[in-house]
Protein backbone atom coordinates (compact mmCIF):
# COMPACT_ATOMS: atom_id res chain seq x y z
CA UNK A 1 0.00 0.00 0.00
CA UNK A 2 1.30 3.43 -0.91
CA UNK A 3 2.11 5.73 1.97
CA UNK A 4 0.96 8.90 0.25
CA UNK A 5 -0.02 10.82 3.37
CA UNK A 6 2.95 9.63 5.42
CA UNK A 7 5.43 10.62 2.73
CA UNK A 8 3.87 14.02 2.01
CA UNK A 9 3.46 15.10 5.61
CA UNK A 10 6.85 13.75 6.77
CA UNK A 11 8.46 15.69 3.91
CA UNK A 12 6.67 18.81 5.11
CA UNK A 13 8.05 18.16 8.61
CA UNK A 14 11.56 17.99 7.17
CA UNK A 15 11.09 21.28 5.31
CA UNK A 16 9.81 22.95 8.47
CA UNK A 17 12.73 21.56 10.48
CA UNK A 18 15.20 22.97 7.95
CA UNK A 19 13.48 26.37 7.96
CA UNK A 20 13.45 26.39 11.77
CA UNK A 21 17.16 25.60 11.80
CA UNK A 22 17.85 28.49 9.42
CA UNK A 23 15.94 30.81 11.76
CA UNK A 24 17.79 29.48 14.82
CA UNK A 25 21.19 30.06 13.21
CA UNK A 26 20.21 33.55 12.02
CA UNK A 27 18.96 34.43 15.50
CA UNK A 28 22.17 33.19 17.13
CA UNK A 29 24.23 35.23 14.68
CA UNK A 30 22.11 38.34 15.17
CA UNK A 31 21.33 38.38 11.46
CA UNK A 32 18.64 40.80 10.30
CA UNK A 33 17.14 37.95 8.27
CA UNK A 34 16.01 36.22 11.48
CA UNK A 35 12.70 38.08 11.64
CA UNK A 36 11.80 37.22 8.04
CA UNK A 37 12.81 33.60 8.54
CA UNK A 38 10.66 33.37 11.64
CA UNK A 39 7.69 34.81 9.78
CA UNK A 40 8.19 32.29 6.98
CA UNK A 41 8.47 29.48 9.54
CA UNK A 42 5.36 30.71 11.36
CA UNK A 43 3.29 30.85 8.19
CA UNK A 44 4.44 27.43 7.00
CA UNK A 45 3.87 25.89 10.43
CA UNK A 46 0.35 27.31 10.67
CA UNK A 47 -0.36 26.05 7.17
CA UNK A 48 0.81 22.57 8.14
CA UNK A 49 -1.31 22.56 11.30
CA UNK A 50 -4.26 23.87 9.32
CA UNK A 51 -3.97 21.02 6.82
CA UNK A 52 -3.99 18.56 9.67
CA UNK A 53 -6.87 20.07 11.59
CA UNK A 54 -9.09 20.88 8.62
CA UNK A 55 -8.36 17.97 6.29
CA UNK A 56 -6.33 15.14 7.80
CA UNK A 57 -7.82 14.85 11.29
CA UNK A 58 -11.45 14.88 10.06
CA UNK A 59 -10.60 12.21 7.46
CA UNK A 60 -8.95 10.07 10.13
CA UNK A 61 -11.78 10.62 12.60
CA UNK A 62 -14.42 9.73 10.00
CA UNK A 63 -12.94 6.23 9.91
CA UNK A 64 -11.58 5.85 13.44
CA UNK A 65 -13.60 8.18 15.64
CA UNK A 66 -12.47 11.24 17.51
CA UNK A 67 -11.14 9.45 20.58
CA UNK A 68 -7.80 8.60 19.04
CA UNK A 69 -4.45 10.32 18.69
CA UNK A 70 -5.98 13.45 17.18
CA UNK A 71 -7.08 14.78 20.58
CA UNK A 72 -3.51 14.87 21.90
CA UNK A 73 -2.21 16.22 18.60
CA UNK A 74 -4.71 19.09 18.77
CA UNK A 75 -3.48 19.90 22.28
CA UNK A 76 0.07 19.94 20.95
CA UNK A 77 -1.03 22.35 18.22
CA UNK A 78 -2.50 24.69 20.84
CA UNK A 79 0.73 24.65 22.84
CA UNK A 80 2.78 25.21 19.68
CA UNK A 81 0.62 28.17 18.64
CA UNK A 82 1.14 29.73 22.08
CA UNK A 83 4.91 29.27 21.76
CA UNK A 84 4.86 30.77 18.26
CA UNK A 85 3.13 33.84 19.71
CA UNK A 86 5.70 34.00 22.50
CA UNK A 87 8.63 33.88 20.07
CA UNK A 88 6.98 36.43 17.79
CA UNK A 89 6.37 38.73 20.74
CA UNK A 90 9.97 38.36 21.89
CA UNK A 91 11.21 39.23 18.41
CA UNK A 92 8.89 42.25 18.21
CA UNK A 93 10.07 43.49 21.63
CA UNK A 94 13.69 42.85 20.65
CA UNK A 95 14.13 40.64 23.68
CA UNK A 96 17.61 39.23 24.22
CA UNK A 97 18.34 36.59 21.59
CA UNK A 98 19.05 34.03 24.31
CA UNK A 99 15.47 34.37 25.63
CA UNK A 100 13.97 34.09 22.18
CA UNK A 101 16.20 31.15 21.36
CA UNK A 102 15.14 29.40 24.56
CA UNK A 103 11.46 29.83 23.64
CA UNK A 104 12.09 28.62 20.11
CA UNK A 105 13.96 25.58 21.39
CA UNK A 106 11.00 24.81 23.65
CA UNK A 107 8.79 24.98 20.56
CA UNK A 108 11.07 22.75 18.50
CA UNK A 109 11.27 20.16 21.29
CA UNK A 110 7.47 20.03 21.47
CA UNK A 111 7.18 19.82 17.69
CA UNK A 112 9.81 17.10 17.47
CA UNK A 113 7.90 14.83 19.86
CA UNK A 114 4.64 15.72 18.14
CA UNK A 115 6.05 14.86 14.71
CA UNK A 116 7.30 11.51 15.95
CA UNK A 117 3.77 10.61 17.08
CA UNK A 118 2.28 11.71 13.79
CA UNK A 119 4.83 9.88 11.66
CA UNK A 120 4.65 6.69 13.74
CA UNK A 121 0.90 6.57 14.37
CA UNK A 122 -1.41 9.06 12.66
CA UNK A 123 -0.02 9.22 9.14
CA UNK A 124 0.45 5.45 8.67
CA UNK A 125 -2.99 4.80 10.18
CA UNK A 126 -4.54 7.33 7.82
CA UNK A 127 -2.84 5.65 4.88
CA UNK A 128 -4.15 2.24 6.06
CA UNK A 129 -7.68 3.40 6.84
CA UNK A 130 -8.21 5.03 3.48
CA UNK A 131 -8.04 3.27 0.17
CA UNK A 132 -5.52 4.51 -2.34
CA UNK A 133 -8.18 6.59 -4.10
CA UNK A 134 -9.31 8.28 -0.89
CA UNK A 135 -5.72 8.89 0.21
CA UNK A 136 -4.94 10.32 -3.21
CA UNK A 137 -7.93 12.69 -2.98
CA UNK A 138 -6.88 13.78 0.51
CA UNK A 139 -3.34 14.37 -0.71
CA UNK A 140 -4.62 16.42 -3.64
CA UNK A 141 -6.71 18.56 -1.28
CA UNK A 142 -3.65 19.19 0.92
CA UNK A 143 -1.50 20.06 -2.10
CA UNK A 144 -4.18 22.41 -3.47
CA UNK A 145 -4.39 24.16 -0.12
CA UNK A 146 -0.62 24.67 -0.10
CA UNK A 147 -0.66 26.08 -3.63
CA UNK A 148 -3.47 28.50 -2.69
CA UNK A 149 -1.63 29.70 0.41
CA UNK A 150 1.66 30.04 -1.47
CA UNK A 151 -0.09 32.32 -3.97
CA UNK A 152 -1.43 34.64 -1.26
Amino acid sequence: MAELITHYMASDHQELDALGERFRVALQQGAPAALGLFEEFRQRFLHHVGMEEELLFPAFEAKHGRSGPTEQLRKDHQKARALLLKVGDQLARRAPAAHTLSSFEELTALVHQHNLREEAVLYPATDRLHGSEEASQLLQAMQARRIEEDQE
